[in-house]
């Protein structure tokens, strides 16, 4: 081998050595890299682990508060109810009062109710119970609610009982099906 070969093969062998040190030192800080990423997720999940749970905590006592505001408010219903029958007669505008102010302390946390008499029979908000026919009302429209029917927060809670009125054919033909 001539000088000139040895010169150019330790050449070449300084810049494998060069390229060989160089990724290393790139592979040393991938690995750094990709483990202060780990870290980074690792403390991330155990943040989130520990939200979640202070959350479902809250969740519970809020809910819990609820329920005690709820029955807070009802208490007085009971003690007006107490009242009236603790005297000596029963009074009816009284036990009006207790039904008011029962109805108002559920409207205030949601309770409304339905307005059903007079309006289109529609089954995702009433019952019918039975059919009749009704001269001057049209077919299809509520004539009697036997039950009233509330929503909470905007939801049907207790669809309306109802009486639905139909034309005399239609109303005939159902009952003799119900015998």
């Amino acid at each position: 081998m001539t000088d000139k070969n040895k010169k150019e093969k330790e050449k070449k062998e300084t810049k494998a050595g060069c390229k060989i040190a160089k990724l290393e030192e790139e592979l040393k800080q991938q690995k750094e890299l990709a483990e202060s990423y780990l870290d980074q997720l690792k403390r991330l999940q155990a943040q989130f682990e520990n939200y979640r749970k202070r959350v479902m905590k809250e969740s519970e006592v809020n809910f819990k508060n609820g329920e005690k505001t709820l029955a807070t408010g009802l208490l007085y219903v009971l003690d007006n109810i107490q009242r009236a029958l603790d005297s000596q007669h029963i009074d009816r505008e009284g036990i009006t009062l207790i039904q008011k102010e029962f109805y108002n302390i559920l409207r205030a946390r949601g309770l409304k109710k339905m307005d059903a008499e007079g309006y289109p029979f529609d089954p995702n908000f009433h019952h019918a119970l039975s059919f009749i026919h009704s001269p001057g009302c049209e077919d299809g429209k509520i004539v009697e609610v036997i039950q009233p029917g509330y929503f909470w927060d905007g939801e049907v809670l207790r669809p309306a009982q109802v009486v639905v009125a139909k034309e005399k054919e239609e109303a005939n033909e159902d009952n003799k099906e119900e015998r």
